[in-house]
């Protein structure tokens, strides 16, 4: 992924080299956060595609301090969340190998990590925190609206790999990118059939190879008891075909089987929130 390497150490070093200020504020220990956000949303697999917007909150909350190991004075530990919803447009073909055009699917996303970093000062006003953690990621796609549409779940378990920056500018503003590699360990694709016809069996696909990642530029505004933060963000995946499972009706093995096919996804959105 060259491009996505190139484009993290250009917004690092924006945010790296800016100009620093004395007057910026101490970060607090204690920091909860909440951030409505809304992106575009597009799904790409080898007979479909998926797109629309998508709205829903973010959340998080952050401690930053000493913690129980001696040696680490400025660990930072992290459990964030979101939930996003909308409406999004299908194109493809589904079990009946016929091709559809259908309107306003409903989907909805979650996502929860914990994540655990330190912080570093580098260029002497800027705060570089690596940071490792788990995430689990849920997506509900509900395609049962035309005859031979099927609700369809994704699960995802990955560790984020990556760092945030934060670099003070003048009267209280400051800067900073968050990027992250997300290692996928496994996932789970589970295809409804039975919304089809209720003799069918319900299938699981395993995954277990693929990618993602997130990067975002964070504009702080800092004031004495809450700050405001404006964050763009992409969040991409690249998932590899599944294991292909038999598709059983009435307990026989039908002559179709199922595959969840290699596919991707990307939002691109935006976050305003309120820091306490």
């Amino acid at each position: 992924m060259p491009r996505f390497a190139i484009l993290i150490v250009v917004l690092f070093l924006v945010c790296a080299l800016a100009p620093g200020a004395v007057d910026a504020l101490e970060p607090k220990t204690h920091t909860i956060t909440l951030s409505p956000e809304a992106g575009y949303y597009d799904f790409k697999e080898t007979a479909m595609e998926e797109n629309g917007f998508l709205y829903g909150l973010s959340g998080s909350y952050t401690y930053r301090g000493e913690s129980w190991v001696e040696q680490f004075s400025k660990v930072m530990l992290k459990v964030d969340g979101r939930i996003i919803f909308g409406r999004v447009d299908f194109n493809g073909y589904l079990y009946d190998d016929r091709y559809y055009e259908i309107q306003d699917v409903k989907n909805f996303i979650s996502e929860f990590r914990g994540l655990a970093g330190y912080d570093f000062s580098i260029f002497s006003d800027t705060t570089i925190t690596p940071f490792a953690g788990i995430g689990y990621r849920y997506l509900k796609d509900q395609l049962q609206k035309v005859n031979a549409g099927y609700r369809r779940v994704s699960e995802y378990l990955y560790t984020p790999l990556g760092f945030e920056t934060n670099t003070p500018l003048a009267k209280g503003w400051s800067a900073g990118v968050k990027a992250e590699y997300d290692f996928f360990w496994s996932g789970k694709q589970t295809t409804y059939l039975s919304d089809l016809d209720p003799l069918f069996g319900d299938v699981d696909n395993d995954q277990d190879s693929g990618y993602g990642f997130k990067i975002s530029i964070q504009i702080r505004k800092e004031m004495s008891d809450k700050n405001y933060i404006f964050e763009p963000y992409v969040d991409y995946w690249s998932i590899d075909s599944s294991e292909v499972k038999p598709v059983f009706h009435t307990g026989v093995q039908a002559a179709k089987s199922q595959q969840e096919f290699e596919n991707t996804s990307i939002i691109v959105g935006m976050k305003v929130g309120v820091e306490f």
